[in-house]
């Protein structure tokens, strides 16, 4: 383990600067460390032309920098534009996306431990592309655990599972027996995340006379176009709470928390939602989410299936004692296995070890460009890029 020296070393977090699931787990781990031993720093980093909605507050948990970039100036220069903030300190730097592995193989700092956070099939490609960089890799989903290990047999002993945590609900939800059951949405407002098929569900219950309240909650690059489509039916409220304890609020009212996503890994809302007391109706956005859907916590049906979802919720609308006893083991479970501070301690405890852990990695030249270097003015690159490309065409 790691000695602590005058300077402590330094854990630099990257993350994209963007509502969503990754933000929220890096929010919990950075600001439930147990042992401030190192220095944090998050670095958030969003590309000129992102849509996503971003977070509705600063998240105060640590040194936090936003970087705004452009990649049409070149990957060279982005990366030098970033590399400024990574120090060759001790420590750990925690990677998932393009844009921060891309910064490291240009710039590589070889004092730190880079640490690969796999959330979902996406990331599988950056982990393959970026291997010769990555000391270890993190992955919170058993199945991108077990895809991880074959895809790196020769690395077994470099492979984490680690679920994490969240700050658990301080509000539960009541018991319903004979109110109309009330269906929470907690997502990013995205094609991606189902929330198109919410409304064809609707249908499909009211068809089968049953009337539900709906709570969808989130942001997005879709939220305009969906609240345009549900604008007429009343039994839709649309929130975007400004933090976490303003969503357990909003859905501690809510019976069913449902999520008709195709492309997720442990979304960070279903852990919320359990630890509200809500039955989670998910789609099987990826085989590791049985281990947390249990037969005994909720259901999961084919990505798609609304027929199926719809039949489920018409059976738990007329078998409330069934909807309770679900309902209380989701607490149960939420309580003994997603507490945040048991889970972003066994987190430290890795990363306390970063001595041991760092290795003499292969870092590859990148292949480069000599008009994108940072120090070549953009504009002159520009000029002397379009006389090459009309004496060579």
């Amino acid at each position: 383990m790691a000695k602590r020296t005058e300077v402590k070393p330094e854990l630099i977090a990257f993350s994209q600067y963007k509502l969503g699931g990754v933000q929220s787990f890096y929010h919990n781990l950075l600001e439930n460390d147990p042992y401030n031993f190192f220095d944090k720093k998050w670095i958030l980093t969003r590309s000129i032309d992102d849509k996503d909605a971003l977070p509705p507050a600063p998240f105060n948990c640590c040194n936090e920098l936003i970087i705004n970039y452009n990649l049409s100036i070149g990957a060279w220069r982005v990366a030098y534009q970033i590399q400024k903030y990574i120090s060759n300190r001790e420590g750990i730097v925690l990677v998932n996306h393009p844009i921060e592995l891309l910064v490291l193989h240009y710039y590589f700092r070889s004092k730190k431990l880079v640490i690969f956070i796999c959330h979902d099939t996406v990331y599988l490609n950056w982990a393959q592309e970026y291997a010769f960089l990555i000391g270890a890799f993190i992955v919170h989903n058993v199945y991108f655990f077990e895809e991880l290990k074959k895809m790196f047999p020769e690395r077994q002993n470099d492979i984490y599972f680690l679920p994490f945590g969240i700050p658990l609900s301080h509000v539960k939800r009541k018991v319903n027996f004979f109110k109309k059951l009330n269906i929470a949405f907690v997502a990013r407002m995205h094609q991606s995340k189902g929330i198109y098929d919410l409304p064809k569900i609707d249908d499909l219950l009211k068809k089968k006379g049953i009337e539900v309240c709906w709570t969808i909650v989130g942001d997005g690059p879709e939220k305009l176009t969906f609240s345009s489509l549900v604008t007429e039916r009343k039994n839709f409220s649309l929130y975007t709470p400004p933090d976490t304890k303003t969503l357990f609020e909003l859905i501690q009212h809510s019976d069913i928390f449902l999520l008709p996503s195709s492309l997720d890994g442990t979304p960070v809302a279903l852990l919320e939602a359990m630890s509200v007391g809500l039955v989670p109706i998910i789609y099987e956005f990826n085989p590791g989410i049985k281990n947390i859907v249990t037969e005994n916590i909720g259901y999961i049906t084919e990505v798609g299936d609304i027929e199926t979802v719809a039949k489920i919720i018409e059976s738990l609308n007329f078998d409330r004692r069934h909807l309770e006893q679900l309902s209380e083991s989701c607490l149960k479970k939420a309580n003994k296995d997603y507490n945040v501070k048991d889970r972003v301690k066994d987190y430290y405890d890795l990363f306390l070890k970063y001595d041991e852990l760092k290795k003499n990695v292969s870092v590859t030249r990148p292949t480069v460009n000599r008009l994108d270097h940072p120090f070549i003015p953009l504009r002159l690159a520009n000029y002397l890029r379009a006389i090459k490309n009309r004496i060579f065409r």
